[in-house]
C-alpha cells in the first residue's frame, strides 16, 4: 500500500483514507492555488488536443501530443497519471463505472513494470458536495485503488469535493469549481481550461453515448501509431430518444444529468447532439459494421483531425 504525499507514505487506514487526503496541508494548499487560476482556452490552432470524453482514457508521449485533458466533470473525476521517468501521461475521465477494479487495472496496464517500478505522480480533479454523494463515492473508490495498490503513486493533487466547492446564491446551492482541465504534456504542467468545441476532436455525439454502456474505461489513442482510434462499442440509445429531443433544457437536464444544477451551458447541447446521432443510428452493431474504419490522424497544416 505506497500512496505517498510529498514523498511520505500516507499511512491510514482505508476508512480515513478520504479524510487524510482532505486534510492534507500539501493538498488542500495546492487545491487552493488551482482553484485560483483562470482558465486558459484551447482551440484546434493550440496544438494537437486529446480529449478523453466519459469513460474513455488516452495514453500519449510528449512527442505524440501538445495537450491531454477532459472536460464536463460535475460528479465525474478527471486523472491523470505520468511516469516519473519517461513522461508517458494518462488522462482518463471517469464516473462510477470507470472506477471499479476492472477500469483501475486498465489504467495501470498503460504503464511498463519498469515505469511503474520508478513510480507515478497522480493528479485528480472534479467532484464537489453534491446532494446525492455521487462524488464522494467515485473519490473514494480510486483513493482506495490507488492505496491499495502495490505501485508506488505519488499524490500530487486532488482538488476535489470540499476543495473543489462553493455555494452560490441564498438557496446555498453547491458548485464545483474546476470542471475541465488538460495538460501540457511535454512538462507535466496541469491548468485550468476551456475547450472550444473544435478542440474535443471528431465523432463526439458517438463518444458521448458511452455513459450507456458497461464497459468501463476505453483507450481512444494508438500511441504506436499516434492515431486516434474509436473501437466498437455497444452504445444502447434511450428508449424515448425522439420526445426527449422535443423536450426544454431544464426537463433535459432533470432527467438526464445526475448534477442538473452544475451542468455548464454547453451540456444540453451535446445531449441533443447525442440523442439525434441515437435516433438517426439506433443499432450500435450495423453502425460499426456500415463505419469500420474509425481511425484518425493530426493533420499539423490544417489543425484538424483527418480519418485515415
Amino acid at each position: 500500500m505506497v500512496l505517498l504525499i510529498e514523498n511520505k507514505i500516507l499511512d491510514t487506514v482505508e476508512s480515513d483514507l478520504l479524510i487524510s487526503v482532505l486534510n492534507s496541508d500539501y493538498i488542500v494548499s495546492k487545491a487552493s492555488h488551482f482553484t485560483q487560476i483562470s482558465p486558459i482556452s484551447l482551440s484546434s490552432s493550440s496544438g494537437k488536443i486529446i480529449h478523453t470524453s466519459q469513460r474513455e482514457k488516452a495514453t500519449v508521449m510528449p512527442d505524440n501530443v501538445d495537450y491531454l485533458g477532459s472536460s464536463e466533470a460535475t460528479s465525474c473525476h478527471i486523472v491523470f497519471l505520468r511516469s516519473s521517468t519517461t513522461s508517458k501521461a494518462v488522462c482518463a475521465h471517469v464516473d462510477s463505472e470507470g472506477s471499479t477494479n476492472e477500469s483501475f487495472k486498465i489504467l495501470i496496464d498503460s504503464f511498463s513494470p519498469q515505469e511503474l517500478s520508478q513510480g507515478i505522480e497522480v493528479s485528480i480533479f472534479g467532484g464537489f458536495c453534491d446532494e446525492h454523494d455521487r462524488s464522494v463515492d467515485v473519490a473514494i473508490a480510486l483513493l482506495e485503488h490507488l492505496h491499495a495498490s502495490p505501485h508506488k503513486f505519488h499524490l500530487l493533487q486532488a482538488c476535489i469535493l470540499t476543495l473543489n466547492n462553493h455555494e452560490t446564491g441564498k438557496a446555498h446551492i453547491m458548485l464545483p469549481i474546476i470542471t475541465s482541465v488538460a495538460m501540457h504534456v511535454k512538462d507535466g504542467s496541469i491548468l485550468p481550461v476551456k475547450f472550444s468545441d473544435d478542440s474535443k476532436g471528431p465523432e463526439q455525439a458517438l463518444r458521448n453515448g458511452r455513459f450507456t454502456c458497461d464497459e468501463g474505461l476505453t483507450e481512444v489513442f494508438d500511441i504506436q501509431n499516434n492515431c486516434l482510434t474509436l473501437k466498437p462499442f455497444r452504445y444502447s440509445p434511450i428508449a424515448q430518444s425522439r420526445s426527449l429531443l422535443k423536450a426544454n433544457d431544464q426537463d433535459l437536464l432533470d432527467l438526464l444529468s445526475t448534477t442538473p444544477h452544475a451542468e455548464s451551458e454547453n451540456f444540453t447541447k451535446t445531449l441533443r447532439d447525442t440523442l439525434q446521432f441515437w435516433i438517426d443510428n439506433p443499432e450500435p452493431n450495423k453502425y460499426f459494421e456500415d463505419h469500420p474504419n474509425r481511425t484518425y490522424h493530426w493533420d499539423q497544416e490544417a489543425k484538424t483531425w483527418k480519418q485515415n
